[in-house]
């Protein structure tokens, strides 16, 4: 997730709860308020019926051919005069009444009490209509829920135009990271902040790459004047031991010793160009423009190693389709003869080598005394098994390399005694 969104979802959320707590909050207040009106209006209510009520007793005063005293309006309840006295309380409650104009329940406020006034014990069963409180609360509660959504709505776009201006300065710098190549002496065009933490870290990228590209010049110089070095005294060895090879008088024992210092020279100079081709492959120095054709390279790397298969009589099949793909002819030819070169030396004496492509790839099977390689060491750098003393360790790891610098895949596998590597395009 981009660091710019990280940042606006995580205000959304924010936002969210708190406006979720003030929301809750906020009704609960203006519920209890309009709970507190309702049974102030109700106490109102009781008080103004009582005294009403003790008015008319003032006024009129009982015979015993009276029944009671006028209660309130039907719809408000009824307050009676009680005969004996009773506890006094006064009790609010919740509850459903039918309507007859709509033929519904609808709630009502209610209160009970037993109130003594001047002597008197009057019991008092009250009702407020809430069915427009509610309707006021739930307008108010739709009114808030519709501003907060605006609100939200509005601080997320707010928050994502500042964001994204504010971390201009730093989506540049990245974009220019990516883009950045050791093998090219531009420096990175690290465009300038007026934030203080931006400005520092731009200073710093600058700093480290400076330091790295001296170190890169640096290995890189070494490397190419230690190789270019190398070949001078071994050159110088080689030639002095031909000569001494032609002497007449050396014995066989002698001799023996000369041939195995050549094989050691001829391992030296294998194990120098390795390390100078890992070396190249690392540093990016082959251009990856080339379109080659697979058919054509196989067949021509074929034609080079026939003289080699033939001397174990060793048969070549080769099914490969005309395929295009990009990359570098030099490495491509490289990857190639490491692979069927040792198809070749590894194979049994009358063996069989398939070259054949699939449908994204291209695969090199050979027949082998050997048994199964380890797939997970195969491609380490100086890895051997213990039949294979004369290899430096080092064709399957630059074949690797080779791949990965293309954005190939390749992979071992053996089935039916065969030996098996696989590129995938």
């Amino acid at each position: 997730m981009k660091l710019i969104n990280r940042i606006n979802l995580t205000n959304l959320i924010l936002s969210i709860i708190i406006i979720s707590i003030g929301s809750v909050a906020i009704y609960n207040i203006y519920r209890s308020n309009l709970e507190k009106a309702r049974d102030e209006g109700l106490i109102f209510m009781m008080n103004d019926q009582i005294e009403r009520m003790s008015e008319r007793e003032r006024q009129n005063p009982p015979d015993n051919n009276r029944q009671g005293n006028p209660p309130p309006r039907r719809d408000r309840g009824n307050l009676s005069i009680l005969t004996n006295p009773e506890t006094q309380y006064v009790k609010f409650t919740d509850t459903l009444i039918h309507h007859p104009p709509t033929n519904q329940l609808q709630p009502y406020r209610k209160l009970s009490s037993v109130k003594e006034v001047n002597g008197k014990y009057y019991k008092a069963e009250l009702y407020l209509v809430a069915i427009e409180g509610d309707t006021v609360l739930k307008t108010v509660i739709y009114s808030m829920t519709a501003l907060f959504i605006i609100m939200i709505m509005l601080t997320i776009g707010v928050n994502y135009v500042i964001s994204k201006n504010t971390f201009k300065p730093f989506y540049k710098t990245l974009e220019e990271i990516k883009n950045y190549n050791l093998t090219n002496a531009e420096r990175l065009n690290l465009s300038k902040s007026s934030i203080k933490e931006f400005s520092e870290l731009n200073e710093q990228i600058d700093r480290l790459t400076k330091y790295v590209r001296k170190e890169y010049e640096n290995v890189k110089e070494f490397s190419e004047n230690a190789s270019h070095e190398y070949k001078t005294p071994v050159a110088i060895i080689k030639s002095k031991l031909e000569l001494l090879i032609q002497n007449e008088k050396l014995t066989e024992e002698q001799f023996k010793l000369i041939d195995s210092c050549f094989k050691s020279i001829d391992k030296l100079k294998k194990l120098n160009d390795g390390l100078t081709l890992l070396i190249k492959i690392e540093n990016n120095e082959f251009k990856l423009s080339e379109s080659i054709n697979i058919k054509s390279e196989v067949n021509e790397i074929i034609n080079y190693f026939q003289e080699m298969a033939e001397l174990k009589e060793i048969k070549i099949k080769s099914s490969v389709s005309e395929t295009e793909i990009k990359a570098n002819k030099i490495l491509f030819e490289i990857l190639l003869s490491n692979l069927i070169s040792n198809a070749i030396r590894y194979n049994k004496k009358g063996g069989l080598i398939e070259i054949f492509t699939t449908e994204n790839g291209l695969t090199i099977s050979n027949t082998s005394e050997f048994k199964k390689l380890d797939s997970e060491k195969i491609f380490n750098r100086f890895y051997k098994e213990n039949y294979n003393e004369d290899s430096v360790g080092l064709g399957l790891s630059i074949s690797k390399k080779i791949c990965e610098l293309f954005g190939f895949e390749i992979k071992y596998s053996y089935e039916n005694s065969n030996h098996n590597f696989t590129i995938s395009f």
